[in-house]
């Protein structure tokens, strides 16, 4: 609730608007790459989420946010 509540109040539409385009963007592209190299379109799409997860992680740990990091490192996991 505190973070819809942040995310609505006080962050920037058009910069989480470009969040979301650029993990779209990310995931499709890596999933497109995936499948062109051979990949099954579900083994592609998995590839794909795990990768954006780690991409988003990996900018958590650089923004010194190391428990976020491990939290979503810990996804990779499953």
């Amino acid at each position: 609730a505190n973070a819809e509540r942040s995310l609505g109040m006080y962050a920037n539409t058009s910069v989480v608007d470009q969040l979301s385009k650029s993990i779209a963007d990310l995931l499709q592209n890596i999933e497109l790459e995936a499948i062109e190299d051979g990949l099954e379109e579900d083994e592609a799409e998995e590839m794909a989420v795990d990768a954006v997860v780690l991409a988003v992680a990996q900018a958590f740990q650089a923004a010194g946010m190391i428990a976020e990091y491990d939290v979503l490192y810990r996804m990779l996991d499953r």
